[in-house]
């Protein structure tokens, strides 16, 4: 998700492969039922708070199975890492019952008792569908009120019968154990910004090896398309690979001279 200036929407998410019932250790891809009625999720900030909606279909003659359990069969999840720095995941979960979670997990630890979140979430459901609503103070989502091109760690999780298993948006399958996950990026006010200030973290470095004729001509030809990628390209949601890559490559470029 580029950016979240606005409501933005994840698509489907990806159903992970299913161990073959008869063929130890071959895994092979989830039914096709479970694949078209994948979860989809928005997400949109007004003001200091955030609201995630889990749209998740029920495929034809399945029922949800929902014990009075947040961890426990149907159910989604919305998971933070706020930083590589933060050695917690911020959880927010919530069961198709319509019990719920919120919980800050140290990493290979245990979950933080004096933790608490202000946010609200709501599960409706019918014969065809769930959704899960979460309101979310930005506070407790990010530890502060972001600014634009701030990013974070997020994923966004499906589990239980009806999903065919696990389902998430920055892996496929995925986990719902508390230590364990994988991150997409969420970028806030959109990419540009983002970018920018990255680039902008990178000038003090640039200052330091300009000291010098022939440094500072390799300096400016290193840094030069990478500016000149920014501006023509920051926005794109479709250049945000492209450009973190080049950003990887300016990096060892600095190191080299």
């Amino acid at each position: 998700i580029p950016d979240a200036a606005g409501c933005v929407t994840t698509g489907k998410l990806k159903v992970g492969r299913v161990m073959d019932a008869k063929i130890f250790g071959q895994m092979n891809e989830a039914d096709a039922k479970f694949i078209r009625c994948a979860a989809e999720v928005s997400l949109a900030i007004t003001g200091t708070s955030m609201r995630v909606v889990f749209d998740c279909p029920v495929p034809d003659g399945m029922t949800l199975q929902a014990p009075n359990a947040p961890w426990w069969g149907d159910g989604v999840a919305f998971t933070i890492r706020r930083s590589e720095r933060d050695p917690a995941i911020y959880w927010f979960v919530a069961g198709a019952s319509g019990a719920t979670e919120c919980g800050r997990f140290i990493i290979g630890g245990d979950k933080d008792p004096a933790w608490r979140s202000g946010s609200r979430i709501d599960v409706s459901t019918n014969a065809t569908a769930y959704r899960v609503t979460m309101d979310i103070p930005l506070v407790d989502a990010f530890g502060k009120v972001p600014a634009a091109g701030d990013a974070f760690g997020v994923n966004f999780k499906r589990r239980g019968p009806t999903a065919g298993g696990p389902s998430s948006w920055a892996v496929n399958g995925g986990s719902f154990n508390a230590g364990e996950e994988v991150f997409g990026v969420l970028v806030l006010g959109g990419s540009q910004p983002y970018f920018e200030r990255r680039f902008a973290a990178f000038e003090p470095r640039c200052r330091d090896l300009s000291n010098d004729g022939p440094s500072r001509e390799a300096v400016i030809r290193v840094a030069r398309p990478v500016k000149q990628a920014i501006a023509e390209h920051g926005a794109d949601p479709k250049s945000f690979g492209s450009l973190e890559r080049m950003f990887g490559q300016f990096d060892r470029a600095l190191v080299a001279i």
